[in-house]
């Protein structure tokens, strides 16, 4: 820590940032939740503005599983303790872009996107559905919500009816995220709401047809 401090006063002295980065590339060696909380504490304490959180190739490292999907519980440890904008979050994988803008929005800090995603990334965090996020060329709704709700919106258009969990399943962001997107819409009349003719307790969702609005 003392060396830590020692660089880092050197650099500061300089008139300049750094950033520092944390986590391990090996996936038999991950340092959890509460060993990364250390770490960013360390790291922000010794001055650093960001802290990048190390995802290699994006499987089974940092705050991804073992299929490349976000384990929220993680970030959410996370960024219940900083703001995200502390964060860079390396985000290898097209499908992991596109969800930690979805839950983050426009802003969110990305590191290790390929060069063929750029324009993708981009995209999406001007609002334009890519096709990096559903794996399909689309156009845009005309939509005035969060990247959340258009992605969401999407999925009821083209595969409804569908509910809650499929939703959450599909796009693997947090419940909190899809409900929200949900309620939103349902709030524009851009979809509406029905008991499933398979199991009554279940709601699912559907477009409001654009001759209906």
């Amino acid at each position: 820590m003392i060396r830590r401090r020692k660089f880092s006063d050197i650099i500061i002295s300089k008139d300049l940032e750094f950033r520092w980065k944390i986590g391990k590339k090996d996936p038999r060696h991950q340092l959890g939740i509460d060993n990364t909380l250390v770490k960013v504490d360390d790291a922000l304490n010794v001055g650093a503005k960001k802290v990048t959180l190390e995802a290699n190739e994006g499987i089974s490292v940092g705050i991804y599983d073992q299929n490349g999907s976000v384990i929220w519980n993680y970030v959410a440890a996370l960024t219940n303790k900083y703001p995200p904008s502390t964060f860079i979050f390396e985000a290898p994988l097209a499908s992991e872009q596109s969800a930690l803008i979805a839950e983050f929005g426009q802003r969110v800090n990305l590191a290790e996107v390929s060069i063929d995603n750029i324009a993708s990334v981009e995209s999406q965090r001007r609002g334009f559905l890519s096709k990096s996020s559903f794996g399909m060329s689309f156009t845009q709704q005309q939509i005035n919500g969060s990247p959340a709700s258009k992605f969401i919106y999407y999925l009821i258009k083209t595969k409804h009816p569908i509910g809650q969990s499929d939703l959450i399943n599909l796009t693997h962001l947090p419940r909190r995220t899809v409900q929200s997107a949900i309620e939103d819409l349902k709030k524009h009349g851009f979809i509406i709401e029905r008991n499933s003719f398979d199991d009554t307790r279940r709601k699912v969702y559907f477009p409001v047809k654009s001759e209906w609005l």
